[in-house]
């Protein structure tokens, strides 16, 4: 298994994933959100699997070559709110390795506040790189 640094979430990772989704009102009408089950403004779901998936390929994979996402299967079970401490737990379940490249096909579960699963899901991701699992 390996596990990814612990990351609080932020305003600005707020208003990162609202840019990138294009759906401010949803995510940001702190009134709006205030008389929904989640209580207050949330983190997209989006945002939350792609900081914790790029930290895992960074930082524990160590990848600094070129990767490709060719399948991504996502559970979103609870909201993350601003001041949410996320981690990330993989688990490689296959690999194929083809000359240079890799593909890896991963487990994931996503954490809030070390307690309440967030999200889990699978990943297929190639790699040009040989990767050491050791």
């Amino acid at each position: 298994m390996f596990e990814t640094e612990e990351k609080i979430f932020t305003e600005r990772d707020l208003l990162l994933g609202i840019l990138w989704e294009g759906d401010c009102q949803l995510h940001t009408n702190r009134p709006g959100m205030a008389k929904t089950p989640f209580g207050s403004t949330i983190v997209h779901g989006n945002s939350v699997t792609s900081m914790v998936l790029g930290r895992f390929l960074k930082h524990t994979l160590k990848v600094s070559k070129q990767f490709s996402l060719k399948e991504l299967e996502v559970n979103y079970l609870a909201p993350v709110h601003i001041g949410d401490l996320v981690k990330g737990f993989f688990v490689l379940e296959n690999r194929n390795s083809f000359s240079h490249r890799q593909m890896l096909n991963l487990s994931f579960e996503i954490f809030k506040n070390k307690e309440v699963c967030v999200s889990k899901g699978t990943v297929l991701i190639e790699v040009d790189a040989e990767l050491n699992f050791e």
